[in-house]
């Protein structure tokens, strides 16, 4: 089995709000958005279209000073930039890849001709 993850991508309010009822816990936390590449243009890291947001009023303001350029989900829900210095918690999403043995798959073979040689035999009985 192998696992990867990346900073999480928050693509719909289903998504925010499953993160802020259930993951957050009421701190703030990086996510996976970021103008670091593309001064004011804010990218997700895997590359997704951006088109669902929920900045802060005022928010992404890019203070220039700072250099605000990642994404953090506040407490509140919604979402605020800041600069790499900031400490906060992240979020992040994972997905696993569990390879199928080949003694399994080849018993998922025989089942299918089994079940394909069964059915020809139904189908010629009726």
């Amino acid at each position: 089995m192998s696992v990867s993850g990346h900073l999480a991508t928050i693509t719909s309010a289903e998504e925010n709000a499953f993160i802020f009822d259930s993951v957050a816990n009421g701190n703030n936390a990086w996510f996976g958005l970021s103008d670091a590449e593309t001064e004011g243009t804010f990218t997700w890291v895997t590359g997704e279209l951006l088109d669902y947001t929920n900045w802060f009023t005022g928010e992404p303001n890019n203070d220039a000073i700072l250099g605000e350029d990642f994404g953090e989900f506040k407490a509140d829900g919604f979402w605020n930039d800041l600069p790499s210095a900031a400490k906060a918690s992240y979020l992040v999403e994972y997905s696993t890849s569990v390879p199928t043995p080949p003694g399994i798959m080849l018993l998922m073979i025989a089942l299918t001709c089994l079940i394909l040689q069964r059915k020809r035999i139904i189908f010629k009985t009726e």
